[in-house]
């Protein structure tokens, strides 16, 4: 079940999906858009469940939306939450009423049965708002070298971005959001790149 799938299912994969219509008009701002959207997603919620009868609800965390929250706790259902960063932090910028998008978003957190996280600063930080640390398990997000490592000497990905066959490519894969801080790397290759003019950035 999801606001909008994005297109990100395969056409081999045949499960039910479930989407709800997300308000648009910018006039509501941010907030109230969030807050209509988890009030949208209650009977979608409701249905599958009855549908699908499942045994726990795995939900990623999404700003003001108390609708996974409020589901678990009417069929007493354990709730594992995916937490890949505080979004009333990030997400500050785009608020009208960020104390209370935190204040919702602290108590999202602390009531979910378990917590899935990426890194270790952000586990703290859930614990910093009044998640239970026993509660919160770490799976770290990496690629194995050897499984994935490039094949060849990328001398056409070389030639293809318009750079010397010697050159050291330090690659950024990612969104360039702001809060995860781009600029941190742009800045630090800088000074490494001043060290030695063989490096040079591919953004993807």
């Amino acid at each position: 079940v999801a606001a909008n799938l994005s297109g990100d299912r395969r056409t081999d994969e045949d499960y039910p999906t479930a989407t709800w219509a997300v308000p648009r008009a910018r006039i509501l701002g941010f907030d109230v858009r969030a807050w209509l959207s988890s009030r949208r997603a209650r009977p979608v919620l409701e249905a599958a469940v009855r549908d699908f009868r499942p045994d726990a609800i795995h939900e990623r965390l999404s700003l003001y939306f108390t609708a996974g929250r409020a589901l678990a706790t009417r069929h007493r259902l354990p709730r594992i939450l995916e937490v890949h960063s505080l979004l009333a932090d990030e997400l500050q910028h785009r608020l009208h009423f960020p104390r209370i998008a935190a204040a919702i978003e602290h108590r999202i957190v602390s009531e979910a049965a378990g917590l899935a996280v990426v890194t270790e600063p952000l586990r703290d930080q859930l614990v910093g708002v009044g998640a239970v640390r026993e509660r919160i398990r770490l799976f770290s997000m990496a690629v194995d070298p050897e499984r994935f490592r490039p094949r060849g000497h990328g001398r056409r990905c070389r030639a293809q971005s318009g750079l010397a066959p010697d050159a050291i490519i330090v690659g950024y894969v990612g969104s360039m959001n702001h809060y995860h801080k781009p600029s941190l790397f742009f800045e630090t290759m800088e000074h490494m790149m001043d060290e030695d003019p063989r490096l040079a950035i591919l953004v993807v």
